[in-house]
């Protein structure tokens, strides 16, 4: 039987994402891409990843992941971001290209399931990223992004296939601040501030070293594709 904490807090999520939009996906870093139990995770791990969410914002990165202990891993992303065609203000559209870093934790916590295990990852990126092209205006731009996010993330106690293939679920809240500052004193700060939530599937297929994965995802509304590749130290 679910946990009835469990259920309201899909329920609350669910509500959140039904009422808000425009909310961006974890900026500089990865899809989940592992499973809850953090006791079967290498000591040091490098990733390499993509991710591409909608046609507006995508971006390659490297994250280090340092398992703590048996229930606590750490990690830090380095990306590189490509954002197109972002609205600055009424009139002006404009793209940007820079880098972007951040990192989190994930915690195992007590399962409430009898063949799942269960995690909870909490996380900050930031971006400042320049101006590369423009339209409409002239306005010489600085985009500087923060954001906070929490998931809960589920997966299978034991692989679903001979192969070790295996699945994981994400469900987590999202809040993003967005800064586009015009060097040309003509134009004003466009501030933003978004939040909502977001939700996500993927796959995980281990290799001799680390493991291969991809997942999709689905913020207020968008999709998120990722994949990337893990090796273990």
């Amino acid at each position: 039987m679910k946990s009835p904490v469990f259920i309201c807090l899909l329920l609350l999520s669910c509500t959140f994402l039904l009422s808000c939009k425009n909310v961006q996906a974890e900026l500089s870093g990865n899809v989940p891409g592992r499973g809850a139990n953090i006791s079967v995770a290498p000591k040091l791990s490098i990733e390499l990843g993509a991710t591409w969410f909608t046609e507006q914002l995508r971006w390659s990165s490297i994250r280090i992941n340092a398992k703590l202990s048996s229930k606590l891993l750490s990690y830090f992303d380095l990306a590189k971001l490509q954002a197109s065609n972002l609205p600055t203000d009424r009139t002006s559209r404009a793209s940007f290209a820079g880098t972007g870093f951040g990192g989190g934790l994930v915690f195992s916590v007590p399962d409430p399931f009898n063949k799942l295990d269960l995690a909870i990852k909490a996380a900050f990126h930031a971006a400042k990223i320049n101006q590369s092209s423009v339209r409409e205006t002239r306005a010489n731009m600085v985009l500087t992004q923060s954001q906070w996010s929490t998931d809960v993330i589920v997966s299978p106690i034991d692989p679903v296939f001979e192969n070790g293939v295996s699945w994981y679920a994400s469900l987590g809240l999202v809040s993003t601040s967005a800064h586009a500052n015009a060097r040309d004193s003509a134009h004003k700060t466009v501030y933003r501030r978004k939040a909502g939530s977001a939700f996500g599937f993927g796959l995980l297929k281990p290799m001799a070293r680390g493991s291969l994965y991809g997942g999709l995802g689905w913020v207020a509304g968008e999709p998120l594709v990722g994949v990337g590749l893990r090796y273990a130290f």
